[in-house]
């Protein structure tokens, strides 16, 4: 018997298999998307709240710088009394469950004590914030008591503009909120 040779066995032509489509993705393709579109949600939802917070702020910074410059051309018992009213009101603002209002004196001072980085509101220039408010508008304060009042001032306020008290104030509104429904 005689075996056929490489020439003379029917082979047909090698027919490669057809290209792999684009769609559907293998299981690993539907699990990146799935981690990336939560990763983007994510980011998304963090730098909104960080946009409503540094709004929000801003704003608060702002308006205190505002008022700070509303009062420069007036004598330096009527900064100080400005200064004075402004940290009150922005204490109000920052800390309203705390009783704020009601302070006075050296609890006053005390108060803005355990709020700054550094407790400087008990020494001398820092009296007049309890002072000058009730006393005749004539008595003198010198410029570099005010300018360091204004500054602790200002410092207090970017201190305390920070992101526990926006959470803890939109709690404390929510609340009030819910009480009044």
């Amino acid at each position: 018997m005689m075996t056929p040779s490489a020439t003379q066995i029917p082979l047909h032509d090698i027919h490669l298999p057809d290209a792999a489509h684009w769609w559907p993705p293998a299981p690993g393709w539907w699990l990146l998307s799935v981690v990336a579109i939560t990763v983007m949600v994510f980011i998304a939802f963090y730098s909104y709240r960080q946009l409503k917070f540094l709004r929000w702020r801003n704003a608060l910074l702002n308006e205190f710088t505002d008022f700070i410059k509303s009062s420069e051309q007036r004598s330096a018992a009527e900064k100080v009394i400005h200064v004075a009213e402004n940290l009150r009101r922005l204490s109000l603002t920052l800390y309203p469950a705390n009783n704020t209002a009601s302070l006075t004196g050296q609890a006053w001072l005390q108060f803005l004590n355990d709020h700054a980085p550094q407790a400087v509101f008990t020494s001398k220039p820092f009296t007049l914030l309890i002072e000058a408010p009730y006393k005749p508008i004539e008595q003198h304060i010198s410029d570099n008591d005010v300018k360091q009042i204004t500054q602790q001032a200002r410092q207090w306020a970017r201190f305390n503009c920070n992101r526990n008290n926006y959470q803890r104030l939109k709690k404390y509104q929510q609340g009030k909120r819910n009480e009044l429904a």
